[in-house]
């Protein structure tokens, strides 16, 4: 997420088992060895080639068994 997205979660996080992470999601790495990563009305704003880029890293960067949790806006 923006790194002032960040912040104004961090402020209602009661869980401190959530991380969370600032940059740029086509251009970071992300971070290795989360149990899930969220994405949160993200995806149906791409194209289904960066989509599929975005769910790739997601898949590499979780452990065999890991999550990933989509909430989306469903669009026509």
């Amino acid at each position: 997420e923006l790194p002032e997205v960040c912040r104004l979660i961090k402020e209602n996080i009661v869980n401190n088992r959530i991380n969370l992470y600032s940059g740029n999601f086509f251009n970071n790495e992300f971070p290795s060895g989360p149990d899930g990563m969220l994405f949160a009305n993200i995806l149906h704003d791409w194209s289904y080639d960066k989509v599929h880029i975005l769910l790739e890293k997601t898949y590499k960067s979780l452990p065999v068994g890991g999550k990933i949790f989509i909430h989306e806006v469903l669009l026509d």
